[in-house]
């Protein structure tokens, strides 16, 4: 059985797998179970135990159904973030506690399951959602022969940017601001995070443990098959080291010149194009089905 789980967001990827339930039940040859945080925290009975060492998950639904993490079971978690209006019923001074709690509980549950694709992490359910310093730091330290974003973190007035002059080359945005990357604007505060744009055109690629999907971004002109190739090698390598599975990256291509610029474990510009559905499908299929994935 493939069990899903998911925080009930526009996610693409829980939308096709739903969607395409019977063609990915046939290729896996077993059924796809999708289960909702909400029905998690609001229908299941939780019984969990430790048995020789090792966490026994056991979820009792309403039905009577029983869903345990045996070697039987690949988990595919979806969950970018536990939602704080799942506990809107919560007393307002109970929300955040409760919120924290059952995040940890999902570490420590999702965890225990021995076949699962995405690995709860320290900065995600689902892999790592790491800020993009972080991002940066591991990728120049791998040393992968890509550069990265030339940007400042702290104290405004200690930030060797000149904005008034220079604007249209910075983006003011947060550690998480993923896609936003349009030059322009003026700080506000007394702290920044200004990121200069990278020279050259954005390309993203769509990774899907090792099969990949490489398109172009808005007026970007199609790529040569051999700088195609690059980025997919690039991106398996990468996806593996920020420690998701599943991300779509994006990156500027300028001339010979790679620069990575983050990765996200929602993808936002793949899903509509027509080679989406069979990357996600296949990589995923590609996973589960070799000899050891614990």
């Amino acid at each position: 059985m493939m069990l899903l789980i998911h925080d009930e967001r526009n996610d693409p990827i829980v939308k096709l797998l739903t969607n395409e339930r019977t063609k990915l039940e046939e290729a896996m040859g077993e059924p796809l179970v999708t289960v909702s945080l909400k029905k998690i925290l609001q229908d299941v009975t939780i019984y969990d135990v430790i048995e020789d060492g090792r966490a026994k998950i056991e979820w009792t639904f309403p039905d009577g159904t029983r869903l345990s993490n045996t070697d039987h079971v690949k988990l595919l978690s979806r969950i970018a973030q536990v939602p704080r209006e799942l506990f809107t019923d919560f007393h307002p001074e109970d929300q955040e506690y409760a919120q924290t709690e059952f995040s940890a509980y999902l570490h420590f549950a999702l965890g225990a399951f021995p076949c699962k694709m995405t690995e709860p992490r320290f900065f995600g359910l689902s892999g790592e959602q790491l800020p993009m310093p972080l991002q940066w730091h591991r990728v120049q330290k791998a040393n992968l022969g890509v550069e990265v974003p030339r940007y400042y973190l702290g104290d405004l007035s200690l930030c060797p940017f000149d904005f008034q002059r220079e604007n249209r080359e910075f983006i003011i945005n947060h550690t998480y601001g993923y896609r936003h990357w349009k030059p322009g604007g003026i700080p506000q505060g007394s702290h920044v995070f200004a990121v200069r744009r990278p020279a050259g055109m954005p390309y993203f690629a769509l990774v899907v443990h090792e099969k990949t999907l490489v398109i172009s971004g808005p007026q970007a002109p199609d790529l040569p098959p051999k700088t195609i190739e690059r980025i997919r090698e690039l991106s398996i390598k990468m996806a593996q080291l920020l420690g998701c599975p599943i991300a779509e990256l994006l990156f500027f291509v300028n001339g010979e010149t790679f620069t990575f610029a983050v990765a996200d474990i929602n993808p936002v510009a793949t899903p509509q194009h027509p080679l989406f559905a069979s990357t996600v499908i296949d990589g995923i299929m590609q996973f589960f089905k070799r000899p050891s994935h614990g």
